[in-house]
């Protein structure tokens, strides 16, 4: 028996009118009410976004206490993380690389990063 795939109607909604620009299950992005009633599933109420622009639009200017910060940050850790496991290709390395390259860091940060380097080099000699 196949497993049944629980679509959302805001979701199939967005895909019947934006065909090239569909929403997929992985896809980072979501569909937002723009009046915030999630009943309210007309076309001219939705939106897709990213998860990080949703996001940043709910929480603008709010708070969150010691204790959710907490259960958000254990949320994000280990296999619970979406980028665990995962490494970056040789290519996106190049290019982080270049793009480092250009920053330029305050003399704390400078501090700070020269500091890291001689406490991992110690490390890497110790168990050489």
């Amino acid at each position: 028996m196949k497993k049944k795939e629980n679509v959302k109607i805001h979701h199939k909604t967005w895909n019947e009118y934006n065909p090239d620009n569909l929403i997929t299950k992985g896809d980072r992005n979501v569909i937002h009410h723009i009046n915030g009633n999630h009943f309210d599933n007309r076309i001219e109420n939705l939106k897709k976004m990213s998860i990080i622009e949703h996001s940043r639009m709910h929480s603008t200017g709010k708070k969150a206490s010691k204790e959710t910060k907490e259960k958000m940050s254990a949320a994000q850790k280990g296999d619970k993380n979406h980028f665990w496991g995962k490494t970056h290709t040789n290519k996106t390395k190049k290019e982080i690389g270049k793009a480092s390259a250009k920053k330029i860091h305050s003399e704390e940060t400078k501090k700070k990063i020269s500091e890291t380097k001689r406490i991992n080099r110690e490390k890497i000699n110790k168990y050489l």
